[in-house]
């Protein structure tokens, strides 16, 4: 009933563990799954988060699109736990950030109405706008890619950089 970091037969390679009928009550979402997943409770976070391993952007609010089109295929977005989640529509959206002055397009945003966090897929949004990002220690700079500008500024915030509501 104990995570595998705090097990004490960890590196014990004799150590069989208990029988896999036992296992299923021992199952449990990793904090990933609990952090991105909806449950009745989650209060949806507005906020951006930058994902240098997503494909695409992920959004749970449908006033977060420019455009949308209703999502006709059978491909779901895959998270930690290995589960899928159904992709209701795919679009695109166009901000425009107050403090810098800048437009930003995210093309291939997907609506995903059990995710609870907005994932940023840095290399789709690198690719959109012509930027890149630095990612400091306590802040995270998307910059433009021929004058290195500073377009816009995240901060590090509980373990993840953060944009403000885009």
């Amino acid at each position: 009933g104990h995570l595998a970091i705090d097990c004490w037969n960890r590196f014990n390679q004799n150590f069989q563990g208990p029988p896999q009928a036992n296992h299923s009550q021992y199952q449990r979402f990793s904090l990933f799954d609990q952090a991105f997943m909806s449950t009745p409770t989650t209060i949806m976070d507005p906020l951006w988060y930058p994902d240098n391993g997503a494909s695409h952007h992920i959004t749970n609010d449908e006033s977060n699109f420019s455009v949308k089109t209703d999502y006709t295929g059978n491909d779901r977005v895959k998270i930690g736990n290995g589960s899928g989640l159904i992709i209701k529509h795919i679009g695109n959206s166009k901000f425009y950030d107050s403090e810098s002055h800048n437009h930003f397009v995210m093309n291939q945003l997907l609506h995903v109405p059990s995710i609870t966090k907005n994932l940023l897929s840095v290399s789709q949004f690198c690719r959109d706008n012509q930027v890149f990002f630095e990612f400091h220690a306590n802040s995270c700079n998307v910059k433009q890619e021929h004058t290195k500008e500073t377009l816009l500024q995240g901060k590090f915030s509980k373990g993840l950089y953060v944009f403000p509501n885009l």
